[in-house]
């Protein structure tokens, strides 16, 4: 099976791989792919699985499958072509934007030096203040930096042919490591009874004997009534060890296990939920928009009033109708200043429906926003319109109603 590739490069063409017959099953259109390319390993899209290839030298394996299930569809796709076509770049710089930053897998040049030799020709080096003699200083200092780094330093990208020839010489030796994705899923450790409750009242005199704090562990599980309980509080609670527990796994009573945790992003700013009774102008709106929702059909609206008309219930009014008919909505706010307090009144409508993302969130909060919308336990996204590294574009909704 091959498979056809697109990176974050500026390249208007896919590359093609072979896949390996452990990741054939994973290898859909749609997903992340980890490949090499060149010298380095790069993460990038598969875009298609030709049947056959007329290439003279067998293609390159891929090294991993990143996703269980495609990120992008078919409309996904015509809509990140069109993205690259409007803004001039690569179909895969484009395809970038539809992943949160920093989950993305490649590999990094380090450089090791021996310092003793670096500084040996730094000594000999005629002109110290030249690419060469200011990387030498560099190296004569550390044993150990990074190509970013050292690039930085000297302040100059073009540093390769020195950097081969030192390594010729044995000066340097130069090294690809690939870097793990900056940003994953958070998990937290947690416990639960891997025993019926009877099974584990038979323990009870065995363990009341040897071990008696145990019981408390156990009595805090049975009441959980087999769910799981996070082990730090647990342990805080009862005022256990950790090697408690382990010993309580160790006899399979009690089982331990790793879950994801929800990194939500929380607005400081609230305000009660009112009542409102819509004025006929409002109606009128609501009226006139709804005939597009129910048509599928694409129009814009420039809906006129001062601060305090109402404009917002008019948005959630309309949110409202586009849920009921298994729509999703987008909303966009011209400000991110603006944005605790929309955010506030459509939680008092849709409660956990509503998914905040924008650039003042850690990159961890906006991973974890990105995958509830992922999964579809969002229908409602609030995004600012103006954001670093184009945040709200990394939002994997499907068939928007969007309100600007």
């Amino acid at each position: 099976m091959y498979a056809e590739i697109v990176f974050s490069l500026a390249f208007r063409k896919a590359f093609t791989y072979l896949v390996p017959k452990e990741l054939e099953s994973q290898a859909k259109v749609g997903v992340r792919a980890v490949a090499p390319f060149g010298k380095r390993t790069l993460t990038g899209f598969i875009v298609n699985k030709p049947k056959t290839i007329s290439l003279k030298d067998e293609p390159k394996p891929i090294i991993d499958i990143l996703d269980e299930k495609p990120i992008v569809d078919k409309d996904g796709f015509k809509f990140y072509e069109w993205l690259a076509d409007y803004y001039l770049c690569s179909f895969g710089e484009a395809l970038k934007l539809a992943v949160p930053y920093g989950s993305e897998v490649e590999s990094k040049r380090k450089i090791i030096a021996d310092q003793k030799a670096s500084s040996h020709l730094l000594s000999k080096e005629k002109n110290k203040s030249s690419t060469r003699g200011k990387i030498l200083k560099v190296l004569s200092e550390r044993d150990e930096i990074s190509l970013q780094q050292l690039q930085k330093i000297v302040k100059k990208k073009n540093i390769y042919s020195i950097l081969r020839t030192l390594q010729e010489n044995g000066v340097v030796t130069l090294l690809d490591m690939l870097q793990p994705a900056k940003v994953k899923a958070k998990t937290v450790n947690y416990v639960k009874l891997d025993k019926t409750v009877g099974e584990v009242y038979s323990h009870f005199p065995e363990i009341e004997r040897r071990s008696p704090k145990q019981i408390k562990l156990l009595l805090e599980l049975v009441n959980a009534k087999g769910k799981g309980l996070p082990v730090a509080e647990l342990l805080h609670k009862t005022s256990s060890s950790k090697s408690s527990l382990d010993s309580l796994a160790a006899k399979g009573i009690v089982k331990l296990y790793e879950q994801e945790i929800d990194r939500r992003y929380v607005e400081q700013y609230k305000e009660e939920q009112i009542k409102f009774s819509l004025s006929a102008n409002q109606s009128g709106v609501i009226d006139e928009v709804s005939k597009i929702i129910d048509d599928e059909s694409f129009k814009t609206f420039l809906l006129h009033g001062v601060t305090g008309s109402g404009k917002t219930q008019v948005y959630i009014e309309l949110a409202k109708k586009a849920i009921d008919r298994k729509k999703t909505v987008l909303i966009l706010v011209p400000e991110i200043s603006l944005t605790p307090q929309i955010t506030s009144r459509f939680f008092n409508s849709f409660g956990d429906e509503v998914t905040v993302i924008h650039s003042r969130m850690s990159p961890g909060e906006r991973f974890d926003s990105w995958q509830r919308i992922s999964k579809g336990k969002s229908s409602v996204v609030i995004g600012s319109n103006y954001v670093r590294k184009h945040s709200r574009l990394s939002c994997p909704i499907r068939i928007c109603n969007s309100f600007n």
